[in-house]
């Protein structure tokens, strides 16, 4: 019998016993954004009608995430004048744990002139767990008699841990994407069970943020290029691939063909199969993939080479593609159930983000704005010390030298108020009434297309708290990076209900509010979104009597100081390159390399005061404290992902390697002012790193 049927056969077989545990039921939802509560009609039946009707449907999610909802809105007539009204969403107390993280979601809807129905879809902020929100209608500022309802949902008992409300962050969640009109053979059937999840390319999301709830998206080369026909859809898909998903690919006829329809970015094959190979060994220790054949054993080398030789495995930004040619022995279920054995960090959410909204961590104290919300140690030092002497050595003896020693009692208070209030003068002068904000902005492109994606990390300090509040692009997902002051999951239960604030959902922009910065408190956000078509950086060979090759900033700012590392491995330099120039780049050697790149980081590198540990983290160990590592431990304990995936890439590439991947670059670059939440600040101590893959 032939290599290739022995194998076909012994994985089908082995597979197959595996499947009790990599495959979930398909799920009954056929819409892109999953099962959905009950919908919620308003008015009800008999109610009073404020000439329309609306129905409102929200996602059954309990996980944080950026939740989805649809208003359908039909008037009961023509609209003879435009009417402004404000869909608002807001957490139940008692609906959503932890209660202290309650929001308000104001989505603005015009029913225009002459319209008799509109609909949208919006996504909505959600940093607590549980599925139980209220929404009501407003126009004109004013509630809408009638126009109110409540999503509720039976919160489970079990608050030991968070993760009875959170399962989508420790399950391996698949979605096929395939035409549902085609004829299911025998041979689909392991395929389909393979995937929690199944939908068309009809009912793809236009937003990427639709696509976070899955870890990995599968689908054939055929249905590719229909979804590539689709230019909404391809762009939200690409985007979710480049913030941490991944995209599986079957019937391929040639890998490189597979990453051009795609549009990512694509190098020496030769490097790649060893990426698979090293994957495999790193991920599957001590497993029989044919019987009789252990792990480690040189007979074992046949198999690794026939898997590589037939499936590759590429990351492109954050996430990964995976591509499976036309002949592969692999069945595409057995491609989904050998990415549930390597998939690691990648089954969360929150671990690709890095970033937990409902306990926070001690990272918070890395990136702090330096010198403001401190106390003025030293300067409060000196007035206790002229009040000392006033009081003592001048006001006293004075006093008693006229024979007065009794105003003392009038003048000890006096000076003791007026040095208080000096104090605290001071103290308020001292960070000033503006605000302040340090900002780490990380662009992963793919030099291929030009898009990339993003996640800055930028904290605020307000003297005063804005009026207008914080603003953010309408495609980002924010969350807060809350202080991990040693604040455990079950401490966080009794906790009193609170709302954060109000968040205004609009077409441009997501409007938070003032209280989200309150005055004189440094307060962290975590923003990711996609930058389609930001630029390139394109590496030219060196022509013929030139020792170097040419490097072209194809972004529209400058950057400052870039390291590439091209396709032969060797390493070049280029400092301040302007939008359009192109400069020859200067060798480093290995050594040199590495000194740069880990000067380049170590520059800005997140680093935290020391603080004492909380002596409630040594009285029960059992207790959740940090949600990200209590999930990095359960899901990958080989990798330290709490940082999130960019942070992660750029400390192992530039810090602890010292060296950059083929193909690749980093850069150095000044922030680009939209990404600032407040119009109006002083910006210190920021950065701003742009990497990834040459064109």
């Amino acid at each position: 019998m032939c290599l290739k049927r022995r194998l076909r056969i012994t994985l089908a077989v082995s597979i197959c016993l595996l499947g009790m545990i990599v495959f979930a039921p398909a799920a009954s939802a056929q819409r892109m954004f999953g099962p959905t509560i009950d919908p919620l009609a308003m008015p009800p039946a008999g109610g009073n009608v404020f000439g329309f009707r609306t129905t409102v449907e929200l996602a059954a999610e309990s996980s944080v995430m950026y939740l989805p909802v649809s208003i359908s809105i039909q008037s009961q007539g023509t609209v003879t004048a435009d009417r402004n009204l404000v869909f608002r969403f807001e957490t139940v107390p008692g609906g959503q744990v932890p209660s202290s993280n309650g929001l308000v979601v104001d989505v603005p809807v015009v029913l225009s002139q002459g319209m008799r129905k509109t609909s949208l879809v919006r996504f909505l902020p959600k940093w607590s767990l549980g599925r139980s929100v209220s929404v009501s209608v407003l126009e004109n500022g004013k509630a809408l008699p009638g126009y109110t309802g409540q999503f509720s949902s039976v919160l489970s008992t079990n608050f030991r841990s968070p993760f009875s409300l959170m399962s989508s962050e420790l399950e391996y969640n698949v979605v096929l994407i395939r035409d549902l009109a085609k004829v299911d053979t025998p041979a689909d059937a392991l395929f389909l069970r393979a995937a929690g999840t199944r939908l068309t390319p009809a009912e793809l999301g236009v937003d990427w943020r639709s696509y976070q709830r899955f870890d990995v998206m599968a689908m054939s080369v055929a249905t590719l290029k229909q979804v590539q026909q689709m230019e909404t859809v391809f762009a939200a898909m690409r985007a979710w691939v480049l913030q941490g998903g991944t995209l599986v690919i079957f019937d391929a006829d040639k890998f490189s063909a597979a990453f051009q329809l795609a549009n990512f970015s694509d190098w020496p094959e030769a490097s790649a199969d060893l990426q698979l190979r090293d994957a495999l060994r790193n991920f599957l220790p001590n497993q029989t993939i044919i019987p009789g054949v252990p792990y480690g054993d040189q007979a074992m080398e046949p198999v690794l080479e026939s898997i590589a030789s037939q499936m590759m495995v590429r990351q492109v930004g954050a996430g990964q593609m995976v591509v499976v040619k036309q002949d592969s022995f692999l069945s595409p279920a057995q491609v989904l159930a050998l990415m549930k054995r390597t998939a690691g960090y990648r089954v969360s959410p929150l671990l690709r983000r890095g970033v937990d909204p409902l306990l926070g961590n001690r990272r918070f104290f890395e990136w702090m704005i330096p010198g403001v919300a401190q106390p003025p140690v030293y300067t409060f030092i000196g007035l206790l010390t002229v009040f000392v002497i006033l009081v003592g050595p001048i006001a006293y003896r004075r006093t008693t030298k006229l024979g007065r020693g009794y105003l003392m009692f009038a003048i000890a208070p006096i000076l003791a108020l007026l040095t208080t209030v000096a104090m605290f003068g001071y103290g308020i002068v001292a960070d000033g009434f503006g605000t302040a904000a340090r900002v780490r902005q990380l662009t992963w492109v793919d030099g291929a297309s030009g898009d990339a994606a993003e996640r800055v990390r930028g904290t605020y300090f307000a003297g005063i708290r804005p009026g207008d509040g914080l603003r953010f692009a309408a495609d980002a997902e924010v969350f807060p990076f809350q202080e991990g002051i040693g604040v455990s999951w079950r401490d966080s239960l009794e906790l009193s209900p609170s709302v954060l604030g109000t968040v205004e959902m609009r077409s441009d922009e997501q409007r938070f509010s003032s209280s989200f910065l309150p005055s004189r408190q440094q307060r962290q956000f975590i923003t990711q979104l996609p930058r389609p078509g930001i630029g390139f950086l394109q590496l030219t060979p060196a022509e013929e009597g030139m020792t170097s090759p040419t490097v072209t900033n194809g972004f529209e700012f400058t950057l400052r100081d870039v390291v590439i590392r091209d396709q032969e491995g060797k390493t070049w330099r280029i400092q301040n390159l302007s939008p359009g120039q192109s400069m020859p780049g200067s060798p480093l050697t290995a050594r040199a390399a590495s000194k740069i790149l880990g000067q380049m980081y170590n520059a800005f590198v997140p680093r935290a005061e020391v603080r004492e540990q909380s002596d409630r983290r040594s009285r029960s160990r059992r207790e959740i404290y940090d949600v990200l590592s209590t999930i990095n431990n359960q899901v990958d304990r080989s990798t330290d992902m709490t940082k999130g995936q960019f942070e992660s890439w750029l400390q192992r590439q530039m810090q602890t390697l010292g060296e950059l991947p083929s193909s690749h670059f980093v850069a150095t670059a000044d922030l680009s002012q939209d990404v600032l939440a407040v119009e109006e600040c002083e910006v210190t101590a920021s950065v701003r790193y742009v990497f990834g893959t040459l064109r």
